[in-house]
């Protein structure tokens, strides 16, 4: 789906489960979300690449232009 912010997202279950989250950022914005593993970390993988782990309810990180990140539990 779109979201604000020139973003395409899309997420995959596994046994009524978020498994994983994938975001394409069109514009290079700064990305919002709420926590889709509640009480648990987010590990964010840019262009294939493990990056930074987020906390917290809702995560804000930094995007490029075009970049994939996945999110994992």
């Amino acid at each position: 789906m779109r979201a604000r912010g020139a973003f395409l997202v899309s997420a995959k279950l596994r046994k009524g489960k978020v498994c994983k989250v994938q975001i394409v950022s069109e514009k290079g914005r700064p990305c919002t979300g709420q926590n889709p593993w509640p009480g648990k970390a987010v590990q964010l993988v840019r262009n294939g690449q493990a990056a930074e782990t987020l906390t917290g309810e809702r995560v804000t990180f930094s995007t490029a232009v075009n970049e994939t990140i996945e999110l994992r539990p």
